[in-house]
């Protein structure tokens, strides 16, 4: 410490924050992490002493058009990670003293200098190295998980003197809660959600946790499911640790001996961030018969709840409905799925319900378009079904207008799924749905019916 210089160590370190420091106090050679300047006492002695870092991202030259000096202060705490591990700095903020004008990075200006924010609120940033430099070690080295690579990160934190023995890259752990454990949450009362899905998208059970994740509760919807279905394959974010339990518990009680005969595999993007081996072994590419999928169904489905959701809330804010009207239309749309129609032959009750089956396939498709389908080829093939579906809709309601006396059905209106328009046999009271049901919008009755479908509706 006796050569080095306090004034030129901040005033450079201030320019290069990312740089690690070492020096040899009090006979042992310590790491300088960039929060801690070395200033010299009265006494003329080194000390440490903390020191605010600045990411560093070039503030604009204006801000306002004031003409007096404008102050650059340190701004919001975050963490920024890089292929050195993890540095705990502050965001830049530069205000007029005038008009109070400011300025701080946005999402862009992160962009821009090449750090990735981890959420919208940028608490933790990442460095493009950090990507691109496990991209070439997953090359070089397949074998190599994404655990160890964190671990690499958080070792070189610890050594740089950035972090202790228990810090992790970024602001959250969460930890899986033990078989056996007893404790539950004394202010929660539930911890979350496990749900099971189908490979096409469609909720089948769920169930509330109340003691964290543990393996007991997708045992239970695998034992539910395989009582209600055939089912041949099971897939979960952690199969290769869920299923060598299920199998030693099956050992203990022989009623679970069925649930070992489906074929497990792992969710392409969970098999990817796995070792090599546990890939090949438990991946889904590898299993005969499971296709392409992609074993992320549930967090698709979640996220369409959401919209559903938000839709119901609209419709019942739009027009003033409580939960008892819509519990009556939710036992209106029972009744009308489980009751069969008799047609006689010439009447129009036939073409009525071919008209309506047709409706409802085309708004779904319509719906669906750009929400399930990505590429422009599976776009031009929905499309194409589409136009034959119209012109089959078309066909049907012509021969309904020439059969029928009065109140035809417009024909462009009809066709064009022109939203709002009700059918002529929709507007008499002899119609089981409610006649207020064409008003809502689509994806409220698909949702109704398809929860009914599927046994979801309590």
């Amino acid at each position: 410490m006796e050569y080095l210089c306090s004034t030129c160590d901040m005033e450079a370190h201030k320019r290069n924050v990312f740089h690690d420091r070492e020096a040899v106090f009090h006979g042992f050679l310590e790491p300088i992490p960039p929060t801690t300047a070395v200033v010299v006492n009265e006494n003329g002695q080194p000390q440490f002493c903390e020191q605010i870092c600045q990411l560093p991202v070039p503030a604009p030259r204006s801000i306002c058009e004031c003409t007096h000096d404008f102050t650059i202060t340190p701004g919001k705490h975050i963490s920024v990670v890089t292929i050195n591990g993890r540095y705990d700095v502050c965001l830049p903020r530069k205000s007029c003293s005038s008009c109070s004008a400011e300025w701080t990075p946005e999402v862009k200006d992160l962009l821009t200098y090449r750090y990735w924010p981890a959420s919208t609120s940028c608490q933790t940033l990442y460095k493009f190295d950090v990507f691109t430099s496990f991209e070439h070690m997953k090359v070089t080295a397949p074998a190599m998980s994404r655990q160890a690579f964190l671990k690499m990160l958080e070792h070189r934190s610890v050594q740089a003197g950035r972090a202790n023995e228990s810090a992790v890259c970024g602001t959250a752990k969460f930890t899986a809660g033990r078989e056996m454990s007893k404790k539950s949450g004394a202010q929660i009362d539930e911890e979350g959600i496990q749900v099971a899905v189908c490979r096409h998208g469609f909720l089948l059970r769920g169930l509330n946790h109340y003691r964290g994740e543990i393996f007991a509760y997708p045992m239970f919807l695998q034992r539910e499911m395989s009582k209600k279905a055939n089912v041949t394959f099971f897939c979960m974010d952690v199969t290769c640790r869920y299923w060598p339990y299920l199998n030693k518990v099956a050992e203990g009680l022989p009623e679970l001996l069925p649930l070992t005969e489906m074929r497990p595999f792992l969710s392409v993007m969970h098999a990817k961030a796995h070792t090599a081996k546990c890939e090949v072994r438990w991946g889904g590419r590898s299993q005969d018969g499971a296709g392409n999928t992609v074993g992320e169904e549930v967090e698709q489905i979640t996220e369409r709840a959401k919209l559903e959701a938000a839709s119901l809330s609209n419709i019942k804010k739009e027009h003033n409905l409580d939960q008892e009207t819509i519990q009556q239309w939710v036992c209106d749309v029972r009744q009308w799925a489980v009751t069969e129609r008799v047609y006689t032959p010439g009447c129009t009750e036939e073409l009525r319900a071919d008209i309506e089956n047709i409706t409802v396939t085309l708004l779904r498709k319509k719906k669906d378009l750009y929400r399930r389908h990505d590429s422009n080829q599976a776009r031009q093939r929905k499309k194409k079904k589409m136009t034959e579906l119209k012109k089959k809709l078309r066909e049907k309601v012509l021969q309904y207008n020439t059969v029928v006396e009065g109140d035809p059905i417009d024909e462009e209106l009809a066709c064009s799924l022109t939203e709002g328009y009700i059918l002529p046999w929709e507007r008499h009271k002899d119609v089981m749905v409610p006649t207020t049901f064409p008003y809502l919008p689509l994806s409220f009755l698909l949702l109704v019916m398809q929860q009914h479908r599927n046994g979801m509706i309590h």
